[in-house]
């Protein structure tokens, strides 16, 4: 299976969401192995979640989905 393309960021976040992550990746909860792979899974799901309720919302107001 070919990798997915990767780039480099940088992105700031408050030192109490770090800590945060750091328990997760401390406790090897859900297998995370960097906090870089703890936020792309967490932004990943985010999104889903975003796409989803968008498609909720307007499945309710009548119009298609495309």
């Amino acid at each position: 299976m070919a990798r997915a393309s990767r780039t480099h960021s940088s992105v700031s976040l408050p030192l109490s969401l770090l800590e945060e992550i750091d328990k997760v990746l401390e406790l090897g909860l859900m297998g995370f192995r960097s906090r870089a792979e703890f936020v792309a899974e967490a932004t990943r799901t985010y999104l889903r979640d975003l796409h989803r309720m968008a498609s909720e919302k307007v499945r309710g107001s009548g119009r298609r989905t495309p």
